[in-house]
């Protein structure tokens, strides 16, 4: 599993999302790789910065659409750079407003720390819960 400090959603991340669709489509009871079970609750944890990051790149290309002059495939485009700090771009980044690179910006050092570090940093503590309720089924789909 990849240990560095590279920016964006690390591969591991990634692999586990796919190991728990995996998982739910077999109706199987753990999501398993390589002969070893996986806790749920890493499993919550990459769902949660998967779904952490891909909030941050479409609200801030959605935000870029309303303060820059570009296809929205180019915006598109130059966050996902930003936000994996990949050094592509595409050129439009000099010409951005402002208040474009100011998003720019954001969200090239939320994607170098990591959505859970910056979750975490400002997250309270965990409190433990004095009550239990019940256990409830939902129906998703």
């Amino acid at each position: 599993m990849p240990g560095s400090t590279g920016g964006g959603v690390k591969t591991s991340t990634f692999l586990l999302l796919l190991l728990m669709v995996y998982t739910i489509i077999t109706s199987k009871e753990h999501v398993e790789i390589f002969g070893r079970r996986i806790p749920w609750d890493n499993v919550f944890k990459a769902c949660v910065i998967v779904l952490m990051s891909l909030s941050l790149i479409f609200t801030v290309s959605f935000l870029l659409t309303l303060t820059e002059k570009a296809d929205f495939i180019v915006i598109l485009f130059e966050t996902v750079s930003a936000f994996a700090p990949v050094g592509l771009s595409l050129g439009i980044t000099p010409h951005l407003t402002a208040a474009g690179k100011v998003l720019i910006m954001l969200t090239m050092f939320c994607g170098r720390l990591g959505p859970l570090t910056i979750a975490l940093a400002i997250s309270t503590r965990k409190k433990t819960a004095l009550i239990k309720y019940p256990e409830e089924r939902v129906l998703v789909g």
